[in-house]
């Protein structure tokens, strides 16, 4: 239980890091790679599932699919608020941290007999 709670409050803190500083990383990243890049195949990903669910979908089947950080950028880079990310990044990592965490408590389980 305490690995699940710690693995939540680790990826919560730096989601919600980038969300805040989301502008500033978008400044940095463009003057790095320059105003115009490839779209990556995760990124493509994202905005399929952007495209077909909105910011619920996409932090919900973000861990899965792209990553929790990847899946918070996207949707912030696509003009999700604030609010709404952190909200929905929230409880998708709840959620996540909680399946992982009955996930693993009953696979031991299975190996005790």
């Amino acid at each position: 239980m305490i690995v699940a709670v710690l693995s939540f409050a680790g990826n919560f803190l730096t989601v919600f890091l980038l969300i805040v500083l989301f502008e500033r990383f978008q400044l940095w990243r463009r003057q790095k790679k320059g105003p115009e890049e490839k779209e990556s195949g995760r990124s493509k990903r994202g905005k399929k599932v952007w495209n077909r669910y909105g910011l619920p979908g996409l932090a919900l089947a973000g861990p899965i699919l792209i990553g929790t950080h990847i899946a918070a950028a996207i949707g912030m880079g696509l003009g999700a608020k604030k609010q709404w990310t952190t909200f929905w990044m929230t409880i998708s990592l709840a959620l996540w941290s909680g399946i992982f965490a009955i996930a693993t408590h009953y696979g031991f389980e299975l190996f005790k007999g």
